[in-house]
């Protein structure tokens, strides 16, 4: 087969220190954290987008030459990866697919999709072209409207088993993608780093919000109100930390060759919802001691309020769950959840 690294799209995207087809997580996390300050919308689909794009490059190498056939720019939505939604039957060489999914963010941009569904062996992400499912607009919320985090149908649509890669192998980070690229990217297991690209917009979602509530001269000089600010920006910053070191230590670890333990991935889920619960903290601290201005349309503190609480909604950032997982890991119990 051809090297995929000789390819026109690998060849204009050269590999930064972080690896594979020119994906920087440092640049992910902070693209993703300015854009947040401006609009969540725009930073949660970066968000996704970036973070697929890593993603389509665990694929077997066929399945990345047809995915960036066109362009090295090429853009990739996703559902949850709940198995559920989706039948996947084996086919001569492939599988049919059918299933509806939803919440499947920056779809209209998108040329693919990546699902999840229980195939004969265990559940398989699938790598499927626009030309395979419909959207139906689902999308009518109160916060991060502009995602259009639409539905998507996939009606007997089917997929060469090259573009199909088991969860198990992403998860361990074994996947076909390992053996093409050979950068620290691919030595990651997925749950360790892809909520981080969530994490990332939700905090410049609150540094935003601190932004806008900085310039709200009406508040005036109650003591109250700077306690609330300084609070709110701890939280922010402490969250911020929080990544930071997390990511570190992940690369630094996967450079070396080495797999984190049991212990480091809980620590990572934690760690990546907290960072969540900090910024909504620090939003909703803000937010009601904004007055009745904040209300309005027009005003960008309810929609970073309405937004950063809709992002923390999305069930990786869900603090009960991650919190149970790592509670039970840390007290000798074996995790009641594989999605670490």
């Amino acid at each position: 087969m051809r090297d995929l690294h000789k390819t026109e799209a690998i060849r204009a995207a050269q590999p930064s220190r972080f690896g594979g087809l020119g994906l920087n997580f440092d640049a992910v996390f902070d693209v993703a954290a300015e854009l947040g300050r401006g609009c969540g919308s725009t930073a949660w689909c970066y968000s996704i987008w970036a973070s697929h794009n890593w993603i389509a490059g665990m694929f077997p190498e066929q399945a990345q030459e047809e995915y960036w056939a066109k362009s090295y720019d090429t853009l990739s939505s996703t559902s949850s990866f709940n198995p559920s939604r989706g039948q996947v039957v084996a086919d001569n060489g492939g599988f049919r697919v059918t299933g509806r999914w939803d919440f499947a963010s920056g779809v209209d941009a998108s040329e693919w999709m990546l699902v999840v569904g229980n195939g004969p062996d265990g559940p398989l992400m699938l790598m499927i072209p626009k030309s395979d499912y419909v959207i139906e607009d689902t999308w009518f919320v109160s916060g991060l409207r502009g995602t259009g985090s639409k539905d998507v149908h996939v009606d007997g649509a089917f997929v060469p088993a090259h573009r199909t890669v088991p969860m198990s192998d992403m998860r361990e980070a074994r996947s076909p993608g390992r053996r093409v690229h050979a950068t620290a990217n691919y030595r990651i297991p997925l749950r360790s780093i892809l909520s981080f690209t969530l994490a990332s917009p939700i905090l410049g979602m609150a540094q935003g919000a601190i932004e806008a509530f900085e310039q709200a001269r009406h508040l005036g000089e109650t003591s109250g109100i700077h306690l609330r600010l300084a609070e709110s920006a701890a939280e922010v910053a402490a969250a911020r930390g929080l990544i930071l070191r997390d990511t570190k230590e992940i690369f630094d670890r996967a450079e070396g060759g080495g797999m984190p333990s049991v212990d480091d991935r809980v620590r990572y889920r934690r760690d990546q919802a907290y960072a969540a619960r900090l910024a909504v903290r620090a939003v909703d601290r803000l937010f009601e001691a904004s007055g009745g201005h904040s209300l309005f349309d027009t005003e960008p503190l309810q929609r970073f309020h309405r937004d950063i609480h809709a992002a923390s909604h999305h069930t990786s950032m869900t603090w009960d769950k991650v919190a149970e997982q790592y509670g039970r890991v840390r007290l000798g119990l074996e995790p009641s959840s594989i999605d670490l």
